[in-house]
C-alpha cells in the first residue's frame, strides 16, 4: 500500500512538471511572437564613393619644406575610395558602424608631390540628431552627427616636381581619429541614400611620405552613397523613426494575450492566470470609459455645431493642408448654397496644445487661409469671407485631434 500511494505521488509530480513546463514554453513563444511583430528593423549595410583631399597641416613646416595639400598643380589628382559598412542601430537616435575603407591621395607643395594608397578598418558612433526633434515625424530626411576612429596601413612615395626622381618613401600602419555630420533621405523602408563630410587626422607623419616624426597628417573626405536594411519590407528601421514618437515609445507596451493553460496544472498557476485576466479587465473597462466619454463629447460638438449653422473640417497633425475628405466636405456642405456670391463667412481657425503660441498662431492662420483659397474656388466672394485666428479656446483636452480645425460660419 505504501509503495502504491508513494507511485501515485512521484505520477502527480512528474504530470504537474510537465504541465507547467508546457504552459511557460507556450507563454514564452507567445512573447517572442509579440516582439517580432513589434520590433523595429536595425541592421544595414551600405557603400559609399569617397573623395580625398589633403589638408595643410602648417603647424609642421619648416624653412625648407612646407606641408603638403590635395590638388595643388599638375602632379595632384581628384582623389576617389570606397567605404564599405555594417550598422547596427541601438535607438532611434543612436547607432554603430563597422567598415572597411580603401583610398588614395595625392598632395603637392612647390618643390615636392607624394601618392599615398591606404587601407584601414574603422569603428563610428552616428548620432541622428534629427530624430530627437518632437516635430520631425513624418520628413524623410534625417541630420546626423558622426565620431569614431580607424587603423590600417599605408604606402606613400615622395617625388620631386622637376624631374619626377624617387625623394622618400614610408610603409607603415597607423590609427586615425575623425569626426564629421552628413544627411540621409529614405527612399522606403529598406533603402536610403547618405552623404557626409568628414575632418580625419592620420596619426603618422610618414602619411605623405615624408617621416620627421614630428606630427600628423589631417585630411577632408566627402562621400555619398545608398544603405540597405534588412528585415520585413513593411516594419521601419529604427533610424527612420522619432525617438519621442509613438512608433518607438509605445513599442512593447500593448498588454500581451492570456494564453491559458491545459487542464493539468496547480491551483497557483490558475490563481495567477485569474489575477492576469482581472487587470486586463479592468485596464479594458478604463479605456471603454474614456472612449464612451470621447464620444459623447464629440457628439454634444456636432450638435452644438448644427444649431450654429456652421461646418467643421480637420487637419492632419502640424498641417495647414486641406485634405481630400475636407475638401469633398466642404464642396457638399457650400458648394451649391444659393446666393453663395454674396454669402457672409466667417473661418475659426484653431490649433492643439503642441508647440509654442507663436508657432500655433502661425499655423491657425495657415488652416484659415487654405480654407478661405478653397471656399474663394468653389465661388465665394474673397471680400465677404472673415478670418478669426485669435485666442480660440480649446474644444477638447482629452482628444488633441478636435483641435486641429478649422470652423466656417454661415
Amino acid at each position: 500500500m505504501r509503495r502504491t500511494i508513494q507511485k501515485l505521488i512521484v505520477s502527480a509530480t512528474l504530470i504537474a512538471g510537465f504541465s507547467f513546463a508546457g504552459y511557460a514554453q507556450q507563454q514564452e513563444e507567445q512573447k517572442s511572437k509579440s516582439r517580432k511583430d513589434t520590433t523595429l528593423k536595425s541592421y544595414s549595410v551600405g557603400i559609399r564613393a569617397v573623395h580625398f583631399f589633403d589638408l595643410p597641416s602648417y603647424k609642421f613646416d619648416t624653412p625648407l619644406n612646407r606641408d603638403m595639400r590635395g590638388l595643388n598643380g599638375d602632379k595632384t589628382n581628384f582623389d576617389i575610395g570606397f567605404d564599405i559598412y555594417a550598422e547596427k542601430q541601438f535607438t532611434p537616435f543612436f547607432g554603430a558602424q563597422l567598415g572597411f575603407r580603401y583610398g588614395q591621395m595625392t598632395g603637392a607643395n612647390e618643390v615636392e608631390y607624394y601618392e599615398n594608397t591606404f587601407t584601414q578598418a574603422t569603428l563610428d558612433l552616428v548620432f541622428i540628431l534629427s530624430n530627437l526633434d518632437a516635430f520631425h515625424t513624418d520628413s524623410r530626411w534625417n541630420f546626423y552627427a558622426k565620431i569614431g576612429g580607424g587603423t590600417g596601413n599605408f604606402t606613400a612615395e615622395q617625388f620631386l616636381i622637376e624631374d619626377d626622381s624617387p625623394d622618400d618613401r614610408v610603409e607603415d600602419n597607423f590609427w586615425e581619429g575623425h569626426m564629421g555630420a552628413g544627411v540621409q533621405y529614405e527612399f522606403d523602408n529598406s533603402w536610403r541614400i547618405e552623404l557626409e563630410s568628414m575632418y580625419n587626422v592620420a596619426f603618422n607623419d610618414g602619411f605623405d611620405g615624408f617621416n620627421n616624426a614630428t606630427g600628423s597628417d589631417p585630411y577632408l573626405t566627402t562621400a555619398i552613397g545608398v544603405a540597405y536594411t534588412f528585415g520585413d519590407k513593411r516594419k521601419k528601421p529604427l533610424y527612420a523613426v522619432n525617438y519621442f514618437g509613438g512608433e518607438y515609445m509605445d513599442l512593447g507596451s500593448e498588454p500581451e494575450p492570456i494564453v491559458f493553460p491545459e487542464p493539468e496544472v496547480t491551483k497557483e498557476d490558475l490563481e495567477k492566470v485569474q489575477e492576469e485576466l482581472e487587470e486586463q479587465n479592468a485596464k479594458i473597462g478604463s479605456n471603454t470609459s474614456k472612449i464612451n466619454q470621447q464620444q459623447r463629447q464629440l457628439d454634444g460638438i456636432k450638435e452644438g455645431l448644427s444649431k450654429e449653422n456652421s461646418v467643421s473640417v480637420y487637419f492632419n497633425f502640424d498641417s495647414s493642408v486641406l485634405t481630400r475628405e475636407a475638401k469633398k466636405q466642404l464642396a457638399s456642405d457650400l458648394g451649391d448654397k444659393e446666393g453663395k456670391e454674396n454669402a457672409k463667412l466667417e473661418i475659426i481657425a484653431f490649433a492643439d496644445k503642441t508647440g509654442n503660441s507663436d508657432y500655433n498662431q502661425k499655423l491657425k492662420e495657415k488652416r484659415a487661409e487654405s480654407v478661405k483659397i478653397f471656399l474663394v474656388e468653389l465661388g465665394y466672394g474673397e471680400g465677404n469671407i472673415s478670418l478669426d485666428t485669435g485666442e480660440a479656446s480649446e474644444l477638447s483636452t482629452e482628444n488633441q485631434f478636435l483641435n486641429r480645425k478649422a470652423l466656417i460660419k454661415y
